[in-house]
Formats: C-alpha cells, structure tokens, sequence
C-alpha cells in the first residue's frame, strides 16, 4: 500500500475535495482524516501542566512495586 499526505483547510464540512493525488481512476483508495488542533500550544501546556502535578505526586508518598502489581492486575481484570 502507498501512503500520500496531503493538507487542506476545510471550507465545508459536508465535503473535503483533494486534487492532485497519483492514483487511476476506479482505484479503491482509503482516506484516513485527522482533524489538527486548532491550538496546540494550549494542549502542550495543558500536557506540560498534568506532567508536572503527575510528578509531585509522586515525590509525596513513593509508589510500591506491590500497588504497581495491584493496579495492573485491577486494570487486566477490568478487560
């Protein structure tokens, strides 16, 4: 399978029109469509945020190799 990557600035949602592409017509293709944040610095400093409450956290009561056991069974459990 070949893989080709195109953007595009959608101007209306009911239809995404992508000209240009190397392929014969009556060719099956897939289209995979990922929509990019609107502000990606918002989410990496929401990210950034999380990792650093995440880590004092930690630092206040260490995590046992035991709850780290109980927690991963409790989540294999839960599948």
């Amino acid at each position: 399978m070949l893989a080709f990557k195109k953007t595009v600035t959608v101007e209306n949602p009911d239809r995404i029109v992508i000209s240009g592409l190397p392929v014969r017509k009556g060719q099956r293709v897939e289209v995979v469509v990922l929509a990019r944040e609107a502000r990606p610095a918002r989410s990496a400093r929401a990210l950034r945020r999380l990792l650093a409450d995440t880590q004092r956290v930690s630092v206040l009561r260490p995590v046992t190799e035991k709850e780290i056991a109980e927690e991963i069974a409790a989540y294999r459990a839960s599948r």
